[in-house]
């Protein structure tokens, strides 16, 4: 008879804790590699709180263990994903708490403020989305060992862009640089980010010329086709026949019509 897993607390909301951060890392890929800071900016207060609130709630309710197991670590996700349990370091760092209330606030007054912010925070979304979907891409690139040069560097830096990001927003809240420093800093992200995009764009358009490949392949074949049936008639023309001499001059035609062809696709656009 299996025996029955003691239902431990502890171990439902490290593991909820865990999994939304995970999920947290997965829609801000610039927080990649800062998981460890994340963690360290749970206020433990908060969250004793918040776990105290949630049993609170379960007492006199009738759910069994595996029901109160549920409604615990159900309770503890939404919270971590709320941004609630972090402290004041965090949530200005991880969530961008300044910036959030900036772009909510109220009055004819702050409106080039508010602008401001919110314009911010759709260029981080915009930023976020791109992070996502070119480091996808450079991790496919690397695991398929493609021999494409041009795209390396591009999609290296494009890949890792979101630690320079972050780790300005950890040097800035701690205040280890100015403000000029920081904005400096974000500029020349962008700026590279763009960039790299550009350089990126064009190494993917250069490989994708099947055209051009084919062209060059084609090329090659005649080329290849023309040498051997020329040296062919050079060598045995007078010795084998006139079938083997009919044979070579077929060669030396599929020759110039496969250079006809390759010249034909790398004139076509």
């Amino acid at each position: 008879m299996t025996k029955k897993k003691r239902f431990d607390p502890n171990e439902i909301i490290n593991s909820a804790i865990e999994d939304e951060i995970d999920a947290m890392l997965q829609r801000h890929p610039r927080f990649r590699g800062f998981k460890g800071y994340i963690t360290k900016h749970i206020d433990r207060k908060r969250l004793r709180e918040k776990v105290d609130e949630i049993y609170g709630k379960t007492r006199g309710s009738g759910l069994n263990e595996e029901q109160t197991s549920l409604y615990l670590r159900r309770g503890i996700a939404d919270y971590v994903a709320s941004g609630a349990v972090f402290d004041e370091a965090g949530q200005k760092v991880i969530l961008r708490k300044g910036l959030e209330e900036e772009a909510k606030k109220p009055g004819v007054l702050n409106y080039f403020a508010k602008r401001r912010a919110q314009k911010i925070l759709e260029g981080e979304r915009k930023f976020d989305s791109a992070l996502e979907a070119w480091s996808e891409i450079y991790q496919q690139f690397k695991s398929g060992n493609y021999d494409m040069p041009e795209l390396e560097r591009p999609l290296e830096y494009l890949s890792k862009a979101g630690f320079s990001s972050t780790a300005a927003e950890i040097l800035d809240e701690a205040g280890l640089i100015n403000k000029s420093q920081y904005r400096k800093i974000k500029r020349k992200i962008r700026k590279g980010f763009r960039e790299a995009e550009k350089e990126a764009y064009g190494g993917l358009e250069k490989n994708a010329g099947y055209q051009k490949v084919a062209a060059s392949i084609l090329g090659i074949l005649g080329i290849g086709a023309l040498i051997a049936s020329g040296a062919s008639i050079a060598l045995t023309g007078g010795v084998i026949g006139i079938e083997n001499l009919e044979n070579n001059i077929a060669g030396v035609v599929s020759g110039i019509l496969l250079l006809i062809s390759s010249f034909v696709l790398f004139l076509r656009k």
